[in-house]
């Protein structure tokens, strides 16, 4: 299937270090527009070629909007500080629909063609699936920014392997979620309306908040094996999974019958692992269900998201009318969890500096989340590029992201310049990223941080932070 690029543009820095380079090579003391770059002289020549699939049409456009900007606040920065071996780099972004079927393997198709050197993206596990043996079959480096699903991890080889990822594993989400289930809202911050104070009513075991759990997933490589991970290790004393109820991606005309099962199991939380959409559709067909029958549910019933609707497609979707503001939102006091996609680091500081004089943000704005992972993914593999010293051998390009992800003298983001010149010098650089560390182990993952996240007055608002020395290894 022939694929649909969408229109590609450059930011407002990485369009006149463009220009620089057209017009003279990249001059070490040259200006362009607040961008200080300081790499060495060369002369214009063809750019190193990127791939980057991103949903930015259908169910997750809400979510990958932003995501493009940060490939595009990536770029810029390369680019302002000399760009790689001499040349400066492009990043091709593709609309792959949010499709884990048969499109998805025409834009995978499609970077094989163009011969590409390394794939970011996709955002969805499924899509990461479903390529990633065709693009290791070519030894093209992939490195997704947002997909967690747990049998990533051993879908290739360790070491001699071409997935990475820039997002810690659902291993470790579902130890975030059961650390929210067990404490309860109470246990991060909100005022419990229970009986017993924070962490559970009265009568329930002592310091359990949600004894009975139940779990709608969706029906794929996402929320199929965190839902079998959540229920393997929930049930413990006064703890267990009442009810499990796989959907499926898309969304149908009513979930009446998913309504019912929950109802009938009466659990004291409910966890959601879903997409935005699907997610927002099953949020409404819930508290319809409380707000008709407010006896239906244990009165200290919550419900418990994932990182799938930490989405503002979710908080629109989950509106009794779309599209109005005012409208009454079904997901008002709804918690859940997601990887920190925004630690309060330096780190995270300076990429959120460097993205916003991009695209600048609103008054009280925050970056959207998995911006920084993904922002980390691209800064990784030109780096990798850079300390392979090779736009074409991509088994040294593999090699090299491991060796500048960990070890050696630590970068942080408003270091790049630095880090890529270290290289050129002959340094050995560790990147410390904006989304963490980004320490790629021999799978290809990464550990970090999770946060509580609560949705308050139709908005998301970080409700507590678990570390990831908290989660165990």
């Amino acid at each position: 299937m022939s694929v649909r690029p969408i229109t590609r543009w450059v930011s407002l820095c990485g369009a006149l270090a463009s220009l620089v380079w057209a017009a003279a090579g990249f001059l070490g003391g040259a200006s362009t527009g607040g961008c200080t770059p300081e790499g060495p002289a060369a002369t214009p020549t063809e750019p190193i070629v990127i791939g980057v699939s991103l949903g930015l049409s259908e169910s997750l456009a809400s979510f990958t909007a932003a995501l493009q900007q940060a490939v595009r606040a990536a770029e810029g920065q390369i680019n302002a500080s000399g760009g790689l071996l001499g040349r400066p780099v492009r990043f091709d972004v593709v609309d792959d629909r949010s499709n884990n079927k048969e499109y998805i393997d025409g834009v995978a198709q499609g970077f094989i063609t163009s011969n590409v050197v390394a794939v970011i993206g996709p955002v969805g596990s499924s899509q990461v699936d479903r390529i990633q043996a065709a693009l290791r079959g070519r030894q093209i480096l992939l490195i997704s920014p947002s997909a967690t699903s747990t049998t990533l991890t051993g879908i290739q080889p360790a070491k001699d392997r071409y997935l990475f990822r820039t997002v810690p594993s659902d291993e470790f989400q579902v130890k975030a979620l059961v650390r929210l289930a067990r404490l309860g809202p109470g246990g991060f911050g909100a005022q419990s309306t229970s009986d017993a104070g924070a962490g559970g009513d009265a009568g329930a075991p002592a310091g359990e908040a949600c004894p009975r759990m139940f779990v709608i997933h969706a029906d794929n490589k996402y929320g199929g094996p965190m839902a079998d991970a959540l229920e393997a290790s929930y049930p413990g004393p006064g703890r267990q999974v009442v009810g499990r109820v796989k959907v499926a991606e898309e969304v149908v005309a009513s979930y009446d019958g998913v309504v019912a099962q929950v109802l009938a199991a009466k659990p004291d939380c409910l966890a959601l692992i879903q997409y935005d959409d699907v997610g927002g559709a099953l949020t409404r067909a819930i508290d319809k269900a409380r707000r008709d029958n407010p006896a239906a549910l244990p009165a200290r019933f919550f419900l418990m998201g994932t990182d799938g609707v930490y989405t503002s497609g979710y908080l629109e979707n989950s509106r009794d009318d779309k599209g109005n503001p005012a409208s009454r939102n079904a997901a008002e006091g709804v918690y859940g969890t997601n990887p920190d996609t925004n630690p309060p680091t330096p780190e995270y500081n300076e990429m959120k500096n460097i993205f916003t004089a991009y695209f600048p943000l609103k008054s009280g704005e925050e970056v959207p989340a998995f911006v920084a992972n993904t922002y980390d993914a691209a800064v990784l593999v030109a780096l990798a590029i850079q300390q392979a010293g090779s736009a074409t051998d991509r088994v040294k390009i593999r090699d090299a992201l491991f060796q500048v992800s960990r070890g050696g003298k630590a970068y942080s983001p408003a270091q790049l310049n630095e880090a890529l010149l270290a290289i050129r010098q002959g340094g050995d650089v560790d990147y410390n990223g904006a989304s963490g560390t980004v320490d790629l182990d021999d799978n290809g993952n990464v550990e970090a941080g999770f946060i509580v996240w609560k949705v308050e007055k139709g908005q998301f608002v970080t409700a507590g932070r678990i570390p990831q020395k908290d989660l165990g290894n």
